[in-house]
């Protein structure tokens, strides 16, 4: 448990109550377009199943926020599924503030030597998008967040249609830089699996493991890609 001096206190939360989950899907629905929310039954057994770790901000008797790590095993490092701040708490530092609590958490745990983050590309969408993605990128990158260069395009399913959601990964250090080579394949083998239940058999992780350094030539991803609709 921690509290601090934007009012809040985080908690880790191993289920979701009945009194947590009314205002947890408020945030959630709020906080992210349809292509990145599953289901909110799937998020709540992911949860209870201890596949995914819930941390919940409570701010008075309130939920001010919440965030997901998912821990990719053999990775050395978790994924930050969701990070998100109620918007009548926004603009007040809740957020930097939450994601240096996570990071301390994890650097006390010893378990990974970094958090990977999944942020929708700058690259992609409208100018007004654009503009929010890049804002978005900015504030991991104030907070020690680094591009993982060898993957300028990640490209995750969509949650909401068979389409495909252009991404950058970020890489937050805690003891060490990011993953190259067989450490990075590796990494992204496990966002797919751990994440989004694709084997390495998929059309979509072979295509996207092929775009690495010192794969067969030819192989390097562009855009558009050619593997179901980009959003």
């Amino acid at each position: 448990m921690a509290s601090n001096n934007v009012g809040i206190e985080i908690v880790p939360a191993a289920g979701i109550t009945h009194e947590v989950a009314e205002r947890l899907l408020a945030i959630y629905l709020e906080s992210f377009p349809p292509c990145e929310r599953v289901p909110f039954a799937l998020f709540r057994a992911k949860v209870e199943a201890g596949d995914w770790r819930l941390y919940l901000a409570h701010a008075g008797a309130g939920l001010a926020g919440f965030a997901v790590l998912i821990p990719l095993a053999g990775t050395g490092a978790d994924l930050l599924a969701y990070l998100a701040v109620s918007e009548a708490w926004r603009n007040r530092g809740i957020g930097a503030h939450f994601l240096c609590w996570l990071a301390d958490r994890l650097r006390q745990e010893g378990r990974v030597s970094g958090l990977v983050l999944e942020v929708e590309s700058d690259d992609a969408g409208s100018e007004a998008e654009r503009e929010l993605r890049r804002r978005r990128i900015g504030f991991y990158q104030r907070n020690g967040a680094v591009p993982i260069a060898d993957v300028p395009h990640f490209y995750a399913p969509s949650a909401s249609d068979d389409g495909l959601v252009e991404e950058k990964l970020l890489w937050l250090p805690l003891t060490a830089p990011p993953p190259e080579g067989e450490g990075l394949r590796r990494l992204l083998l496990a966002i797919y699996e751990q994440g989004y239940g694709l084997n390495e058999d998929h059309p979509l992780v072979i295509r996207q493991l092929a775009s690495l350094p010192g794969r067969e030539p030819g192989s390097q991803l562009g855009r558009p890609w050619n593997i179901g609709r980009v959003v």
